[in-house]
């Protein structure tokens, strides 16, 4: 499922394009929610809240890194000029 907002959906060809070049696949609402992910419930709450895998992730006691991932601050200045605008 993606969250889809004004610059996303203006942005929807060339997203869901880069998506498919990184491996994405895409199945049906049904099946998407048959997944264990849409009955999981962190109960990780902060005083300013937290995006749901945030959530996930500190409910496991997991960190981005653990999965080879990156927090948003971690990309240099000169990458992300070219990636938003």
């Amino acid at each position: 499922m993606l969250h889809i907002g004004a610059f996303d959906a203006e942005m929807l060809d060339e997203l869901l394009a880069s998506f498919e070049a990184l491996g994405a696949q895409y199945i049906g609402r049904a099946k998407a929610t048959r997944d264990e992910i849409f009955h999981f419930e962190p109960g990780v709450f902060g005083k300013l809240g937290a995006e749901f895998i945030y959530q996930v992730l500190r409910a496991r006691k997991q960190r981005l890194s653990d999965h080879g991932l990156k927090t948003f601050g971690a990309y240099p200045d000169e990458r992300l000029k070219t990636i938003c605008f």
